[in-house]
């Protein structure tokens, strides 16, 4: 019983780090579109900043 509990928790320990790991590069993702949304808005229409 011991061992079947153990090996349960530590795939629930897992799946929710996978979990937070995704969500983590998620967010990550959402900051550096908004980052590059507003570089390209304040870089204005006619800059030479076509860096993505």
């Amino acid at each position: 019983m011991r061992a079947h509990l153990s090996a349960v928790m530590e795939h629930l320990l897992f799946t929710t780090e996978e979990r937070a790991v995704e969500e983590a590069r998620r967010s990550i993702a959402s900051t550096h579109a908004r980052y590059r949304a507003s570089t390209r808005t304040l870089a204005g229409p006619g800059s030479n900043d076509d860096r993505a």
